[in-house]
């Protein structure tokens, strides 16, 4: 059976041992674009796994023309980026204001001034970084080592447009049946500006042939066919940024590991035997174990950062960002303020303790784990830049173990109150609150972990 849907089979380990150290690893656009948002750090890591396989390295023609192609815009993010991190420390600070408005306010003055000496020290780190990046009229040392790793293993430019002519009847056919892939490009030459004016860029030629961007996975898949067929290609791993469905198999809305089984089932037809997929930084991870490669956890996680940021277009940002705010709305600052008051006043009467109980955060250490995981969230979204995000969220990290510390305080008081309460009045179990459960940020950061 596996012969007849090879697709719908993950290789066991004894065959991804065996595709690792026999395959052709192919790249994508996306992946060789990305190395401008790295750090030093990161980019010597990757740059190091690919001069390990560097004879076994091949890209189409299709990626190496629209990775020239869009590299200066690439270049430009990166330098935007820079002047976003600067742009966006007060942005911040302000959203931690927010984020802590009920903490008491001197707690909050306090980590302020803490944040800001880190903003600081970042600030002055952040100017040689910024010295040293490459510019748009400079010279590019990271095309120049792309060029060195990839010469000579660039497959070839489409023989005429009549080929390409050929694959853009082929594509409609496929992307009105939704065949993998490049279908949900489907009217990306169409796309509009933000000044409602019809995108330059689409379409656009090269050496007298036409190029229809929403047919470019298509064209470099079918690049990288003709190569299986052509040179009897056996073993493929091909890494990509791309998330979406034309590529992945993806069930219930969630990707289940490997390509779509159509990619696979049409790749061993051309006369591959093993094909795999990866994403960029689950490929640095098998790397290491199959490669026996050192990288650093931190390049990873890098690498996760810039991919996942670039796969989303804006609206999708736009639509993450406005469900998780809604999410945040949803959860009731006024409750949660009401629970903490609950345990930090005294309480007169058992209405008010029973009210508190009743919230519907089952517990204290439940709304201090669902916080760290939801405003970290958010807060990533607000700024796509990794290393941003992670002063912040440190930062609320510091705050959230003051608010914890100041929580724990009152939960001695708050149990004497409820065994006072028992003696008086009989009080059904499941009203009380589990004022004895300790809040664990280490435990929320593991939830946030998971979530990822």
């Amino acid at each position: 059976m596996k012969d007849l849907f090879p697709g719908y089979y993950s290789p066991s380990d004894e065959e991804f041992s065996e595709l690792w150290q026999k395959c052709t690893f192919i790249f994508d656009t996306n992946v060789l674009l990305d190395f401008y948002e790295y750090n030093d750090e990161t980019r010597e890591d990757f740059f190091e796994v690919l001069e390990a396989i560097k004879d076994r390295l091949w890209i189409p023609h299709q990626v190496a023309l629209e990775y020239q192609r869009n590299r200066i815009n690439r270049i430009k993010k990166a330098e935007s980026n820079f002047n976003s991190a600067e742009e966006n420390l007060n942005e911040i600070i302000q959203n931690i204001i927010k984020a802590f408005k009920y903490v008491p306010s001197e707690l909050v003055e306090d980590m302020i001034k803490d944040v800001e000496k880190v903003f600081n020290s970042f600030h002055e780190n952040l100017i040689p970084l910024k010295e040293n990046a490459v510019k748009v009229d400079g010279a590019d040392y990271i095309r120049e080592k792309i060029t060195d790793l990839f010469t000579g293993k660039i497959g070839e430019l489409p023989a005429s447009q009549d080929e390409l002519d050929l694959i853009y009847l082929e594509g409609e056919r496929r992307y009105k049946n939704c065949q993998p892939p490049g279908f949900k490009d489907k009217g990306k030459d169409k796309s509009q500006n933000k000044d409602n004016t019809k995108d330059k860029d689409n379409p656009y030629t090269h050496k007298g042939l036409l190029f229809k961007r929403e047919y470019g996975d298509l064209i470099l898949w079918k690049q990288i066919l003709k190569q299986v067929e052509s040179n009897s290609l056996s073993h493929i791993i091909f890494i990509t940024g791309d998330n979406k469905e034309d590529w992945w198999r993806i069930e219930h809305g969630k990707t289940i590991g490997g390509p779509h089984p159509e990619l696979t089932q049409e790749i061993v037809d051309a006369g591959a035997s093993m094909f795999y997929m990866y994403r960029p930084e689950r490929f640095l991870e098998f790397a290491k174990k199959y490669l026996q490669q050192e990288i650093k956890e931190k390049s990873i996680q890098q690498v996760e950062e810039v991919s996942v940021s670039n796969s989303l277009s804006e609206p999708e940002l736009h639509d993450t960002f406005s469900r998780q705010l809604s999410a945040i709305d949803g959860y009731g600052l006024k409750d949660i303020e009401r629970l903490v008051a609950a345990a930090n006043n005294p309480v007169s009467n058992i209405e008010r303790l029973v009210a508190a109980a009743n919230n519907p955060v089952s517990s204290i250490a439940d709304f201090a784990k669902q916080l760290s995981v939801t405003e970290a969230m958010r807060l990533t979204n607000i700024d796509k830049y990794g290393f941003i995000n992670n002063i912040a969220i440190a930062s609320m990290r510091a705050e959230q173990d003051r608010f914890t510390a100041s929580v724990n305080q009152t939960i001695e008081s708050h149990n004497r109150f409820i065994e006072q309460m028992k003696k008086q009045v009989a009080i059904p179990k499941q009203l009380i609150p589990n004022a004895n459960q300790e809040i664990d940020i280490e435990s929320s950061r593991e939830v946030e972990s998971s979530e990822d």
